[in-house]
């Protein structure tokens, strides 16, 4: 249990609670650490009611009330619940109860049998001094039968007092681990185990501070300390003292003191997934505080170094996210770390459990465990053997004999007035004694949750196409082996064995059975191995009747929900099992005709699900009738109607759902916004996990149906919760043995043994009203500890293998974060040069600016280009008012207002470095000018770019032999190279880097302004690439004569080439970048069939793959050669440009949908070329590539991220291209934060 000693030194009065115990604005008495609660909660039988306290945030005892035994169980009589009474004038609490409860006698889900005793009471609990008294006063004196018997019960949690002592008057003793006898026969023949003392004062766990609690009876007889656990395995230590006969006013008068820390705080608990995270996924830590704690820490994400060493990875102070239930949260968000590793959170001296950040953090040990244990464990009718241990043996081979006639049995099961069948109460129904799984931690059968669970593998199957194979399932022998293969898909077999049970049981009796259970309580209550429930044995009259019942009812609902999961089911069985898939579908269109229900909206899943299978026009017609019930209930039908919508094709339809859908997630949005948790949550008695994992699996399908609309999320949110984000001091993953730390023990079959069952996916915190949080280490607690069948296992799988799905393998979903939080958000607005316009050009590897900042109107241009095409691609304005700053310095500074043209180079202030101008600058300020315009509609712009191809076309352009000049003097005179100029320097050449980037400035010009002359210098340039630079082994010539001869050295020395290696090499980033330029040259110019420059540039890409590529962990190579002397393409530089690699994803993602058949493998080394920059270039803590790949160059790691020659623009428009064909739409690359 988690305190803070408040020192002497810092003012033990600096507390904030009263000197005694009082009435707080909750309803409940506090004092310091101390809470007691009165009604508040009832639910005796899950140990949840009467009078509870919580000492120091442990809730130590509850269930204080009057009851008829000493240590009552489950199905024992309960009082009728009155009114709670709060008197704030004497800040007492008091409530009115009554025996019998007339809602239980013999009636509800469980009918309890009340004997004849009419008592009413009132229970009172009251301040007095640093304790609380209870006051029981009677309506009327004990019946004479009755005295002895009625007592006052106040039940101790023993999951914190094994071991701890007690002192009863001046005896003492030992809370035991195990019940211990001696037991002896009551007055009605009942064993009962024997108290442990018996006396005037108890004194609970005097050793510790924390858990010191005294309870004195002051009237009446003893007190006495009783092991509930001797009746009752879920039982707990018990404190009783009988009422008096004779007596109404003060029957029970107890004073309880439970001892409290002066001072006593909360210690923070930090909250955090006990996987850990993928490297895309929203990362957000929740800090827990006790409401009165004012103290803020920064919090600290700290990496795990091989050695043991901790990094500080990142340190910020928590953002304030305000009071939820008792505690004050706050929220530290880490999203931006992505390095792969293992981390811990930190607050203060609270530190988490170790998890994951990396790719693969779904991808082993998180679902699996669900797979190939919990469901097999689970599974009925057979024998599950583990190697050395067997789960349990045969069970239940003798199911199933119909249920009595008018019957209110337990646990919910009904037979009415009649079986609905031909067999008659007592026969055996035989197809029963094959599949199913037992329902949670007990075994019955029950329906729904076999379909549910059904239903839930058919769509994760479908989805996901899980092919896993670990365990052996042989349905002849009924034998299971776990981690045992057979060559079958585990999701198969397991839905093959949900469906034996369910069809076989409306084959034999012609409809749904209600469900199969114990037909006593002792049979239903065995904790343990199933095979010790029955003998195996049919009952023919002679032998054991402990057969399991089978009960029927006539629930439409029900068997249209049933029908559902069939008709799916008949989709994944065909071609594994065919005459079940053909029973399957067989049955729920029989159900279809047969179903008489009163509210048609029920039939829409089977509807959706039978069209899904069949195709059928009945069930689109259906739908599309029922459009209203479907929209009046989109919360229901949301996730199903979207999976069938696109087939149906009916704007009505479409229409109607889409807006019910918005609706439906502002609502989500406004509901995850009450709580810090970021998913709707209403804490209830019962723990929400299983609902909330409900909510994220059909968020993931919402997702895939409406990814406009709905976002990934609310689904990653909800599995961040199911695994270890949830309120309260114990941050347990809710599925065992899944994660650090998880739910062991469980309420599982084992329970008995505090074990657990690795993969069972329990109901997870509880709230103790009105405002604790509570999972407890307890095996017995169902609602907070029990494992379940249907949804509350598959929706577990689905979570898991949808956020596996949307993260780790949607290389979409990564480069929508590398091109937006990884990219543009670290350059914008960071480098907007506010001070003398345009953009600031130098930053060091952690983004900080450095160095003159020099401008160069290649970026500028560049920024300009990437900023205008973000705000088209995003939708978002504010981009354009980057834009247009940029727009205003190459306006205002970069042009020569006197000759013309724009200056290559300025100094930050705009002043002008240099005189010579390029074509190659020009182009880009083009292509920058022409992209705002059409983002912007600013005319400005737009008469600046065609200003500036005159500009080119009367001083650059080359009438005589095509194309343009690449140096020109401020003037515009075009550079004459002469033989006085270094041999190694460009100066004079024409090139095809100026070429491929005038090609594709004009393709943008030609976009928003189509004239005809930039459409023949558009022609011009692709004929001059395609024809003339390219050579004809599929690679770019760098450098040419104004004639277009070529620039050389191959006939010249291995050294002499090398010192020219900068005029003549073979530039793979560029040929793979030429071969896109081409392509969308020739689509914007609307060439036909053009097979010539599509031929050429499959040959370029081709060539640069063959030569180029590294085949061990892709990507482009920088530099090759063809020297004369050697066979082949010798690579002369290693390194791997962040550029080429960019270049490459654009084009290898195009070459894979043009030619996806192609022995070059496009789409692979599209893939593969993504891991090595997730691997190698992308700077995940810092944002941005690095300039070269870390595998040849780890010096690069602490290089600066940004220079005059490099920005966002090739990473950009890579990324975005990427994103729109994955994406499958042209027009916005957001839409919304799908995946």
């Amino acid at each position: 249990m988690r305190y803070i000693l408040l020192l002497a030194i810092l003012g033990l009065g600096a507390h904030q609670g009263r000197a005694q115990m009082h009435l707080n604005n909750r309803e409940y008495l506090e004092y310091e650490g101390v809470n007691v609660m009165l009604a508040y909660d009832f639910y005796p039988e899950g140990h949840q009611g009467g009078v509870g306290v919580i000492q120091h945030g442990q809730r130590v005892a509850t269930n204080g009330d009057l009851r008829l035994e000493p240590t009552p169980g489950q199905w024992q009589p309960i009082p009728k619940v009155g009114k709670r009474v709060v008197d704030r004038s004497t800040g007492s609490i008091s409530v009115h109860m009554e025996y019998p409860d007339e809602t239980k006698d013999r009636k509800g889900f469980n009918p309890i049998l009340y004997p004849d005793l009419h008592l009413g009471y009132t229970i009172r609990v009251v301040p007095a001094g640093k304790a609380f008294k209870i006051i029981v006063d009677l309506d009327s004196a004990l019946p004479a039968a009755w005295i002895g018997k009625v007592g006052f019960n106040f039940e101790l949690y023993p999951g914190v007092l094994f071991g701890r002592s007690y002192y009863m008057d001046s005896l003492s003793g030992i809370f035991p681990q195990q019940p211990n006898g001696p037991y002896y026969k009551d007055a009605d023949g009942e064993w009962q185990i024997k108290p442990m003392a018996a006396g005037r004062r108890l004194v609970v766990a005097p050793e510790s501070d924390r858990q010191r609690m005294v309870i004195e009876n002051l009237k009446g007889g003893a007190l006495q300390l009783i092991d509930g656990r001797g009746k009752h395995n879920n039982g707990w230590f018990v404190v009783r003292s009988l009422a008096p006969g004779g007596v109404t006013k003060g029957a029970i008068e107890w004073l309880v003191t439970p001892y409290a820390i002066q001072g006593w705080q909360a210690s923070p608990t930090v909250q955090v997934s006990q996987v850990g995270y993928h490297p895309l996924q929203k990362k957000v830590a929740v800090i827990e505080l006790d409401a009165r704690d004012k103290k803020r820490q920064p919090a600290s994400l700290l990496r795990i170094g091989e050695r043991g060493e901790y990094e500080t990875v990142l340190q910020a102070a928590p953002h304030e996210w305000g009071d939820f239930l008792r505690y004050h949260y706050l929220q530290f968000d880490f999203s931006s770390v992505r390095r792969s590793g293992m981390y811990v959170v930190r607050y203060g001296s609270v530190q988490t459990n170790p998890f994951q950040i990396g790719d693969s953090v779904y991808v082993r040990n998180v679902w699996q465990p669900t797979l190939e244990y919990f469901l097999p464990v689970q599974m009925c009718h057979m024998r599950v053997n583990d190697k050395y241990r067997v789960w349990h043996g045969y069970c239940h081979m003798d199911d199933a004999r119909m249920a009595p006639v008018d019957s209110n049995h337990f646990d919910g099961y009904i037979q009415g007035p009649s079986t609905l069948t031909n067999f008659r109460s007592g026969e055996t129904v035989p197809g029963l004694n094959a599949g199913a799984w037992h329902d949670a931690g007990d075994f019955d059968l029950r329906v729904e949750s076999q379909a549910e669970t059904v239903y839930g593998l058919t769509l994760a199957y479908e989805a996901f196409g899980v092919d896993y194979d670990n365990t052996t399932v042989d349905q002849r022998k009924h034998l299971v082996e776990i981690q045992q293969p057979d060559g079958k898909p585990d999701m198969l077999q397991q839905v093959e064995h949900g469906l034996l049970s369910i069809v076989g049981g409306y084959k034999s009796m012609g409809r749904f059975y209600r469900g199969i259970i114990e037909p006593t309580l002792r049979q239903y209550t065995i904790l343990g191995d199933a095979a010790n429930i029955t003998d195996n044995k049919f009952y023919d009259g002679a032998g054991v009747a402990d057969d399991r019942w089978v009960f029927t009812e006539n629930n439409p609902g029900r068997a249209l929900q049933v029908a559902a999961a069939l008709a799916a089911a008949h989709r994944v069985m065909k071609g594994y099992n065919d005459t079940l898939a053909g029973d399957c579908l067989t049955i729920a269109t029989q159900v279809w005709t047969n179903t008489k229900e009163m509210n048609a909206g029920q039939r829409v899943e089977l509807a959706a699900e039978l069209y899904l299978t069949t195709r059928d026009k009945l069930y689109a017609e259906f739908l599309v009738d029922h459009s209203q019930d479907i929209v009046r209930s989109i919360d229901r039908h949301g996730w199903v109607i979207g999976r069938v919508l696109p087939l149906l094709k009916d704007a009505g339809l479409t229409s109607a759902v889409t807006a019910a859908m918005k609706t439906l997630r502002d609502s989500i949005v406004a509901r995850g916004k009450r709580t810090p948790y970021g998913v709707p949550y209403e804490p209830n008695i019962w723990g929400a996990g299983w609902d909330i994992q409900h909510f994220g699996a059909r968020q993931y399908f919402l997702h895939q149906g409406f990814p406009d609309i709905f976002s990934t999320d609310y689904m990653l949110a909800a599995l961040n919760f199911i695994l270890g984000v949830h309120p309260g001091e114990n941050t347990a993953s809710f599925a065992s043995g899944v994660g650090a730390h998880s739910m062991i023990p469980a309420y599982g079959f084992n329970r008995a043994d505090w074990s657990y069952i690795p993969g069972g996916i329990a109901s997870g915190t509880a709230l103790i009203r009105p405002d604790l949080p509570e999972l407890l280490p307890f095996p017995y607690l169902w609602q907070q500890g029990e494992y379940v069948l249907g949804g509350g296992t598959t929706d577990y799988l689905i979570l898991v293998l949808g956020a596996n799905q949307v993260l780790k393998d949607s290389i979409l979903a990564q480069m929508r974060y590398a091109a937006k939080e990884g990219l543009l958000d670290k350059y914008y607005p960071a480098d907007i040069d506010t001070l003398d316009g345009g953009y600031l050009s130098t930053f060091s590897y952690d983004f900080k600016p450095v160095g003159p900042q020099d401008k160069m109107i290649v970026t500028q241009s560049r920024h300009i280009w990437s900023t205008s095409k973000a705000a088209q691609f995003y939708h978002d304005s504010s981009y354009i008012a980057m834009a247009r700053h940029g727009f205003y310095f190459l306006r205002d500074k970069m042009w020569d207002a006197q000759y013309g043209g724009f200056y290559n180079l300025v100094a930050r202030d705009g002043s002008p470095k240099g005189k010579i101008k390029e074509a190659y600058g020009n182009a880009f300020a083009i292509y920058a000018l022409s992209a705002y315009y059409a983002a912007s509609g600013d005319r400005a712009a737009l008469d600046l770019a065609k200003k500036t191809f005159l500009w080119l076309e009367k001083h650059s352009h080359d009438p005589r032999y095509l194309g343009y000049y690449q140096h020109l003097e401020q003037d515009g005179t075009p550079v004459v190279r002469t033989a006085a100029m270094d041999s190694r320097s460009d100066m004079g050449y024409k090139d095809q880097n100026s070429s491929i980037h005038l090609l594709e400035a004009f393709t943008e010009l030609y976009h928003v302004w189509p004239d005809p002359l930039v459409r023949r210098r558009l022609q011009e340039m692709l004929e001059i690439v395609r024809d003339r630079i390219v050579t004809s082994r599929g690679f770019l010539q760098l450098f040419f004569t104004t004639d277009w001869r070529s620039v050389s050295y191959r006939d010249s020395s291995e050294q002499s080439i090398l010192q020219h290696r900068y005029l003549d090499h073979v530039s793979f980033g560029h040929d793979v970048e030429t071969a896109y330029l081409m392509q969308e040259a020739s689509e914007t110019l609307g060439l036909k069939d053009d097979r010539a420059t599509f031929a050429i540039g499959k040959k370029m890409v081709d060539h640069a793959l063959a030569n180029g590529w590294d085949n061990v962990l892709g990507g482009f190579y920088d530099e090759g050669y063809y020297f004369k002397d050697r066979a082949g393409c010798t690579i002369i530089n290693k390194s791997k440009n962040w550029w080429a690699q960019a270049e490459g994803l654009n084009t290898l993602l195009i070459f894979s949908e043009l030619y996806p058949n192609d022995p070059m493998h496009y789409k692979d080394r599209w893939v593969k070329l993504w891991q090595y920059v997730q691997t190698y270039l992308i700077d995940h803590e810092h944002g941005d590539w690095y300039e070269e790949g870390l595998d040849n160059e780890p010096q690069r790691r602490t290089a600066l991220k940004a220079h005059i020659w490099k920005g966002t623009y090739h990473v950009f428009r890579a990324l975005s291209n990427c994103i729109r064909r994955l994406n499958g739409r042209q027009t916005s690359g957001e839409g919304g934060d799908h995946l």
